[in-house]
């Protein structure tokens, strides 16, 4: 977890510096967010007593060729 605030602190630095935030390094900053949630909530559910199995959607899922639907 303190490997992952490092590299979240060294992009908001980047950020700073550059005086805006590009589409991709706001995707990378959310998807990183999205992990630590994930662990933090397999981590409190397995302090619970709780068996958990955290799936890696990228290895998992399969999207395809699946597009947004602009019209609703």
């Amino acid at each position: 977890m303190n490997k992952e605030f490092a590299q979240i602190k060294h992009i908001l630095h980047g950020i700073s510096l550059l005086g805006q935030c590009p589409d991709s390094i706001n995707a990378a900053l959310i998807c990183r967010g999205e992990k630590m949630s994930i662990a933090i909530m397999a981590g409190l559910l397995e302090a619970r007593g709780h068996g958990v199995t955290v799936i890696d959607p990228v290895e998992k899922l399969l999207a395809g060729r699946a597009l947004p639907r602009i019209d609703r």
